[in-house]
């Protein structure tokens, strides 16, 4: 059985070059055929010097996630005023803590199994997920699961209904072990390379086969379907343009005089996170100007907007998402829950410094307090379903409101603050919640990228970065049956039983 072999110093240099070459598997890159690999080479340096595991396994994620992430910066040097050598030692800060998962990982990894073997295929890609959920839910900080890495083939994506994300992110690994297995196998075991072969083809093909069928299924479901016109403006106004003063008319003048050449026919026109520059409820003047552009439309408006609640003579903040009509205003509001550590709040405020309890990373609010958790807001028989931002990278609230029979996913965003990968990587996670349950999305943002997809992922309309518009379609509103919004959350259990069921099996070696 062959392995690899490498001096003391290259193979930690090797790690952290196969994480690099892992972070252009995501969006805007798309080189997922050279990632697959890549993993299988991680895997086989794991296995050949396991003393070595956690720091293999930190290495990597260090070199993925410092090119992956660096859009981050310049959320902190340029909006944050952070000077540059301190912005880099936070960044780093995060891109070390999150690497801590692949460290895991390794770890965990290194301890359980001494050998690639068939029972590897199982193991690896299960313990994978595990720490991924667990990066999901502890840190948190869901963005880049390595299953995004197959955006570009959408045929591929359509399992995720079974399982989410999290399957995605199995059968990567499950891949690139195959290859490591096969690696290990093709000089003294060529029949048994053979097989794992077959078997990794088998799995693509059923993977695909799947796709296609799921792809054509809704298709043909659509012809049949109710729609429903939704439009969805991105102003692209600059986040430093946007907060100046006396900007607040202009701002509103942008997306008033975008929504009023939209096609009569719309019925729901949807405006990005924090749209307005200013207070809604403090500004009777301009939602009257709102009820007056729905009624010119005979359309309501659902809009990203900021707001308050009066606590005594404290007011707490909220980032809302509120629905306008012609005749009451505001008829309903749903403020995001799950805010983003660090910009909208900072975690363990109570324990900190007077110093430290401010501050952000951005020049956004660091006290956003949270809206009290998934919801639905019931629209003229259907149920919308909104994501504020940062929310639509986590599977479990999407799955959380299909589970309360939502009809359409309606996701605002505001990624001004970041680097230009933010958004289309932002994009692609997004996307990947209307496969899972199978419902269809809308996703508006101030800058880009603002899209409409179907219950299959298909892009309907779409508006690029940097852009100003607006589009309209007539949303298929198709539903499909979806596993995952069943019981996707059972995948993560399963994954489980394959760890326990190996930590078992190494106890039992070691009391022999």
């Amino acid at each position: 059985m062959r392995g690899l072999h490498s001096s003391s110093y290259l193979d930690l240099v090797l790690a952290f070059a196969l994480g690099v070459i892992s972070s252009f598997a995501f969006a805007p890159y798309t080189y997922v055929l050279a990632a697959v690999p890549a993993f299988s080479v991680f895997i086989l340096l794991v296995f050949n010097r396991p003393s070595r595991a956690f720091l293999y396994g930190l290495l990597y994620g260090l070199g993925q996630f410092f090119f992956a992430f660096h859009w981050l910066m310049p959320s902190m040097t340029e909006f944050g005023q952070i000077p540059v050598a301190t912005a880099y030692a936070i960044f780093f800060a995060v891109c070390a803590e999150v690497a801590l998962y692949p460290a895991l990982f390794a770890y965990v990894l290194s301890k359980l199994s001494n050998k690639l073997d068939w029972s590897s295929l199982l193991l690896v890609p299960a313990l994978w997920v595990l720490t991924e959920w667990l990066r999901s839910n502890m840190f948190p900080f869901a963005w880049n699961l390595i299953g995004y890495s197959f955006y570009p083939y959408e045929t591929l994506l359509q399992i995720s209904d079974i399982a989410s994300v999290y399957l995605l992110s199995f059968l990567f690994v499950f891949f690139s072990t195959s290859l490591a297995l096969i690696y290990v196998t093709s000089a003294d075991l060529p029949r048994r390379g053979s097989m794992v072969f077959f078997l990794m083809a088998s799995v693509f093909t059923f993977v695909w086969v799947y796709g296609e069928y799921k792809i054509d299924n809704l298709s043909q479901k659509t012809e049949s379907s109710s729609r429903l016109n939704v439009a969805a403006v991105q102003g692209n106004i600059a986040q430093n343009e946007k907060w100046q003063k006396g900007a607040n008319n202009k701002v509103l003048d942008t997306y008033k005089d975008i929504s009023q050449m939209l096609p009569d026919e719309v019925e729901l026109i949807v405006w990005p996170e924090s749209s307005l520059p200013f207070m809604l409820q403090d500004n009777k003047p301009a939602l009257q100007q709102l009820k007056n552009l729905a009624a010119i439309k005979k359309a309501d408006l659902l809009i990203g907007a900021d707001t308050y609640r009066e606590e005594g003579r404290n007011k707490e903040f909220f980032n809302s998402m509120l629905m306008i009509n012609p005749d009451q205003g505001v008829v309903s509001q749903y403020d995001k829950f799950h805010r983003v550590p660090f910009g909208e709040y900072m975690p363990l405020k109570e324990y900190l410094p007077a110093s430290l309890a401010g501050f952000s990373l951005s020049d956004g609010f660091s006290s956003v307090q949270a809206g009290s958790g998934v919801a639905v807001m019931p629209w003229r028989g259907l149920n919308l379903a909104p994501l504020i931002c940062y929310e639509s990278i986590f599977p479990r609230h999407a799955r959380a409101q299909a589970a309360m029979n939502a009809d359409v996913f309606v996701n605002v965003a505001n990624d001004a603050w970041f680097g230009e990968a933010a958004k289309p990587q932002h994009m692609v996670m997004t996307r990947l919640r209307a496969i899972e349950n199978r419902r269809p999305l809308v996703r508006v943002s101030n800058t880009g990228i603002t899209a409409i997809f179907d219950a299959a992922g298909n892009m309907l309309s779409s508006i690029g970065s940097r852009q100003q518009g607006s589009v309209f379609y007539e949303l298929p509103l198709t539903r499909m049956l979806s596993i995952n919004a069943l019981y996707g959350q059972y995948f993560i259990v399963l994954c489980l039983l394959v760890f326990c069921y190996a930590f078992f099996l190494k106890l039992k070696a070691v009391d022999r």
